[in-house]
């Protein structure tokens, strides 16, 4: 749409693919908000090749994604809005702690991986995942 100002990155859920999200964008959430989507898919998800899915490979799914909105489509950083659905909040922390965009928007999101189980958790263990209660504080955006 060459109307809309902003473009949105969606980092879908775990039991999801492209697919389901894609329906879900088309039926419900574009009809009623005017900004363009990007739905892509984690390597080793769906019908993305690869190996089973990693955390890091996560993060290099949804940069690649940033980057060619960036660089190549020429997109501007402040006119990029994140989107994260429950695992999708890792990706989308990541990103937004290491780059500059316009805003986040986090549906169902972890705290960590490790507090999915234990809730009680104070702090960051060095070998957690997805530490996204420690990333929130460096954003540079809204949530």
């Amino acid at each position: 749409n060459r109307n809309a100002k902003y473009t949105m990155i969606f980092s879908h859920g775990n039991a999801e693919d492209i697919y389901l999200v894609q329906s879900w964008l088309q039926s419900y959430f574009l009809k009623h908000v005017n900004v363009n989507a990007v739905v892509y898919e984690y390597t080793g998800f769906g019908e993305a090749n690869g190996n089973i899915p990693q955390e890091q490979s996560l993060y290099e799914d949804i940069e690649t994604v940033y980057l060619y909105l960036t660089e190549i489509i020429n997109i501007p950083a402040d006119q990029i809005i994140l989107f994260g659905r429950s695992i999708g909040s890792g990706p989308s922390c990541y990103l937004a702690e290491k780059y500059h965009v316009a805003g986040v928007m986090l549906h169902a999101p972890l705290m960590s991986a490790l507090r999915v189980v234990f809730s009680n958790l104070r702090w960051t263990l060095p070998f957690d995942k997805f530490p996204n209660i420690d990333r929130i504080k460096n954003f540079d955006c809204p949530v």
